[in-house]
Parts: C-alpha cells; sequence; structure tokens
C-alpha cells in the first residue's frame, strides 16, 4: 500500500506470514512488542487483529515472556500459511471484547485480550489497528497523494549536491497529522513507473545501428608534377582531392 492505494511491487504477501505469526503470539499469550496493521483493512485477516512489514518499518517484533524455550514452526500450502508455537503449557491468550473508535472518517479498532497463567492469575491487555475509509481515501476523505497521480517524478541532484534529492515517500502512521500510532499504513514503496519525454517521444535510447565500412576504391595514379611558378607557388589544375564520405 502506497500513498493510500494498492500498488504492486518487491515484497508483496509477506504480510500474511507476519499476520499469521502475530495471532500466534497473541493466542500464547506473548508480549507484543511492536507491530502496525494495514492501513486498508483485508477480508483474508482477522479485522483489528494483523501486522504487516516493510523496511527499515515498519517491524513486527514479540517477545517470549515466559521461563520456557519456545519453537517456531511454520508450514505453508499453495493457498494458506500456519505457525504453530511449541513450549511448556505456561500462560494462553484469550479476545474477550472488541470495540471500534472514530477519528474522522478513519476507524482504531482496539482488541482486549485476556491472558490467563496456569497460577490463576490474569492479565489484561489489547492490541490496535488503525484504517483508512477506503482506498485512496484520507481520514477527512480527501483522495490521497497516491489516488491523484499515475507516475512518480524522476528524482533530480542539482550539479555539484554532495547527495542525491530526498525521497519523498509518506508514512502514512500519521495519517491525519496527529500523535504516530503503532497501527497505520503500510510504507512499501511503489515500483517507479517508466516515464516519457515531454513530447510524448519515448526516453528509451534505440539500439545503435551496425554501420558497414567505407568502400575503398584502388588508389589512382598519381598525377605528374605540376609546373612550379617562379615565386615558389604551385600552380592550379592538378586532380581534384576525394576522401571519405
Amino acid at each position: 500500500i502506497e500513498d493510500g492505494v494498492y500498488a504492486e511491487n518487491f515484497g508483496g504477501g509477506i504480510s500474511q506470514f507476519a499476520t499469521t505469526l502475530f495471532n500466534a503470539a497473541f493466542f500464547a499469550g506473548l508480549d507484543l512488542v511492536e507491530y502496525q496493521s494495514h492501513s486498508l483493512y483485508i477480508s483474508r485477516y482477522p479485522y483489528g487483529r494483523e501486522a504487516t512489514l516493510s523496511f527499515p518499518d515498519p517491524d513486527l517484533k514479540i517477545r517470549n515472556s515466559t521461563p520456557y524455550g519456545m519453537l517456531i514452526w511454520p508450514t505453508y500450502t499453495e493457498r494458506s500459511i500456519t505457525i504453530n508455537l511449541y513450549s511448556t503449557p505456561y500462560v494462553k491468550g484469550e479476545v474477550i471484547d472488541q470495540t471500534v473508535e472514530k477519528r474522522d472518517q478513519c476507524k482504531i479498532v482496539y482488541t482486549s485480550r485476556l491472558r490467563t497463567y496456569l497460577d490463576g492469575n490474569t492479565k489484561k491487555d489489547r492490541t490496535r489497528a488503525f484504517y483508512r475509509p477506503a482506498e485512496g481515501k484520507d481520514c477527512k476523505g480527501n483522495p490521497t497523494a497516491g489516488a491523484t497521480t499515475t507516475t512518480l517524478k524522476p528524482k533530480v541532484t542539482k550539479p555539484g549536491a554532495d547527495r542525491p534529492a530526498s525521497n519523498d515517500s509518506t508514512n502514512d502512521s500519521t495519517p491525519d497529522g496527529g500523535e504516530r500510532v503503532p497501527a497505520g499504513s503500510d510504507t512499501t514503496k511503489a515500483k517507479p513507473q517508466s516515464t516519457k519525454a515531454s513530447d510524448g517521444a519515448d526516453t528509451t535510447k534505440e539500439k545503435p545501428q551496425a554501420t558497414k565500412p567505407p568502400e575503398t576504391k584502388p588508389p589512382k595514379p598519381e598525377p605528374k608534377p605540376e609546373p612550379t611558378a617562379p615565386d615558389g607557388n604551385v600552380g592550379v589544375g592538378g586532380p581534384p582531392v576525394t576522401g571519405l564520405g
């Protein structure tokens, strides 16, 4: 998701693994240290319980807060991913409530979790996800940058500059300009599109055409020396000089 719209790029689909691991850790009662939802809800994921990945962020970090080691065992088919967490029984998590808070036209989805330990103690916490109202819309209902432009402007570097122009991509984690929330937009950068010259001509250079070597003719017999005038100048009337075109 780039500037509020779906884009095609490398790394698409890795969030399926991140979301599955997020939910496995959620129900295993582990600490969810860092996570971020997609800025647009994707129907194949649990509503309000999902996570995305990009580089250098957002990231997904979970902590094993139990006294035992834990084995993460992922398996997959052509249509699904499954993650099992194996360890000594210690704690389990369950969903107890889910609420929705409006922020203009955006939504913040809070999912409350109850962690129950073997000794009978319990602990409550909650996760949250931040969703736009629709693709190409911000929280005010205005079109996003991705919805109003079809090509990316090329970066311009001034002569003599010691570094290239800065990246203009927007981090959607603060879509309304407010505080940064742990659930926002995917910051994957869009795939650059080909640009064309201002006159409509494609700027791609053509492959150079092979050229034939110039034809050579047998040398003509050298002309006889021209008579020299008394002042040392060569007289006119010799054959014309020919060269390769």
